[in-house]
């Protein structure tokens, strides 16, 4: 789940789509940080004028930095259900949502599309950041 964001101060580098998690000392918990390594991020097709989920931002070292993800490539399914276009942006935070149910499992199979067309790619959720 996003409850592990607050054990981080988080610093976001918009011009670069990066962020830097710094551990919190006060909200430290003894469970480790489990995840895909990846944030969804919502971008606007100019040609269709439609919305869709991309992979706005990838932490290095990760399962979907190791899997070769690319900022800006767009999720065309996970786990074999299509990835419509956008119409609500909070889908990301809501429990009914299907992005939401995705990116809460423990692997994800997902077809993207970039600049060198579509691939199909398999990550599973590891450890990504110390105590």
């Amino acid at each position: 789940g996003w409850g592990f964001l607050n054990r981080y101060v988080i610093t976001f580098n918009w011009s670069q789509r990066t962020f830097t998690l710094v551990a919190n000392q006060s909200a430290q918990s003894d469970e480790p940080l489990v995840s895909f390594g990846f944030s969804p991020f919502i971008q606007k097709d100019t040609s269709s004028q439609k919305s869709y989920w991309t992979i706005g931002s990838i932490i290095e070292g990760s399962p979907a930095h190791q899997a070769g993800l690319k900022l800006g490539e767009r999720i065309v399914s996970i786990n074999g259900n299509e990835m419509a276009a956008v119409t609500n942006s909070c889908d990301l935070y809501s429990p009914t949502s299907r992005i939401y149910q995705e990116m809460n499992a423990n692997t994800l199979r997902m077809e993207l599309m970039g600049k060198n067309g579509k691939r199909l790619i398999q990550l599973t959720k590891a450890p990504i950041l110390p105590k």
